[in-house]
């Protein structure tokens, strides 16, 4: 980039970056600053990251923004920096994710008073050397500028925030299967596409002993840290419940029963859909909590539709019983479960993304296998709000092959 153009690009970054900070009315400030940063630099995605001596364990990330629907980027950018803060030194490097996808990088430290913290921007291509090396650090400068201010003014509670902030990352990071099933005759993929904000979406694919695959999706009612350390209950008690091999009508009612009174006197409720399915006969049985029914696809016909069920949200009653259902599966069916912020996504008309384009999107793609037809979805879905989500998105694809 010439020295003239990159010069009044800068200009207008930092006025961009200035004027948020000047209407800054709470933590949110961070996640428009990213933005800001994202979109002038032509970006996938950008962190702001904070280590305060003051607080230990204080290494989090106050912002966030990511442009492209990549489920895995998160996760690399929480790699990249740690090994940033370990060593204080810049880095300006490529690294390939775990979906086979390079990613182009540049990560800057940067000091200011008792502050200390890194930024992250994230290419798909090797733009970050358009830009000068004076440039990375004048934007890590004004960055650590703008964070010890607003760190210190009396309308953020420093300590409180980056503690609650720091255990909300943990959470969300520990709802997420760490690795898919291989179970044979089908093909998985799910995505967790986050929100500016800390939500409480619980999504979990294991097998059981019987060699059977369990899916469970699931939204708590509550928004923020209080959802995501509700969701991390829900998981616990799941997986606990899961070993004893409940039919799903059991199992949920027994989850109820674990969880409600805790949900009762914190006027909070959980959503949760818990599916079974059985490789050898192609069979699915499945119980629902309040849930979003699942999206299902048939090949055969080329037609999609719902799965019906119903049952009443975890912690409605301290004691009540669900029903199991069952359907049958043929090869190339597709079974879509997800959380209500797939469908609920709007765009900039507030028009919902709805349960039509889910479908639409299975059926336009069918022929690929779950992860493909889960980034096709996942791209149509950015595409369709702009890149801004207004809530945690959740999905898992199962396809019989």
């Amino acid at each position: 980039m010439k020295e003239e153009a990159l010069n009044r690009l800068k200009q207008q970054l930092f006025l961009s970056i200035y004027d948020q900070a000047f209407r800054a009315s709470g933590m949110e400030v961070f996640n428009k600053i990213t933005e800001e940063i994202t979109t002038f630099l032509n970006a996938s995605a950008t962190s702001l990251w904070i280590k305060h001596i003051r607080v230990a364990e204080s290494e989090t990330r106050l912002g966030y923004y990511q442009s492209s629907p990549s489920q895995d980027l998160g996760r690399q950018d929480y790699k990249v920096t740690s090994r940033v803060f370990y060593s204080g030194e810049a880095t300006n490097d490529q690294m390939i994710d775990s979906f086979g996808n390079t990613w182009y990088y540049r990560c800057q430290p940067f000091q200011c008073e008792d502050t200390a913290g890194c930024y992250c921007i994230w290419f798909e291509t090797s733009s970050q050397d358009d830009f000068t090396y004076d440039f990375w650090l004048e934007l890590g400068e004004k960055l650590g500028l703008i964070t010890d201010r607003l760190l210190k003014c009396a309308r953020f509670d420093c300590q409180r925030i980056l503690k609650e902030l720091t255990a909300a990352e943990k959470m969300q990071s520990s709802l997420l299967p760490a690795k898919l099933p291989e179970i044979p005759g089908i093909s998985l993929g799910f995505r967790n596409l986050m929100a500016n904000e800390v939500g409480g979406d619980y999504l979990d694919i294991f097998t059981l002993k019987d060699k059977r695959l369990g899916i469970v999706v699931g939204d708590a009612l509550g928004k923020g840290i209080p959802g995501a350390f509700t969701m991390l209950t829900t998981r616990s008690v799941f997986r606990f419940l899961v070993r004893a091999n409940l039919e799903p009508d059991v199992l949920m009612s027994q989850v109820n029963l674990c969880l409600a009174p805790e949900l009762i006197s914190q006027n909070m409720l959980v959503t949760l859909f818990y599916g079974i399915y059985n490789p050898e006969d192609m069979t699915f049985q499945y119980t629902v909590a309040g849930h979003n029914p699942p999206v299902i696809f048939r090949k055969q016909n080329r037609q999609y539709g719902i799965l019906l069920g119903k049952g009443l949200v975890i912690g409605g009653k301290s004691s009540t019983s669900y029903k199991t259902y069952t359907t049958s599966f043929n090869k190339g069916d597709i079974l879509i479960v997800y959380s209500d912020g797939l469908k609920d996504a709007k765009n900039s008309e507030q028009k919902p993304f709805g349960v039509e384009r889910i479908g639409e999107t299975i059926r336009n793609y069918c022929e690929y296998d779950a992860e493909a037809i889960s980034d096709c979805l996942a791209h149509k879905l950015m595409h369709f709000c702009g890149n801004k989500l207004g809530d945690d998105i959740s999905f898992v694809v199962l396809k019989v092959e």
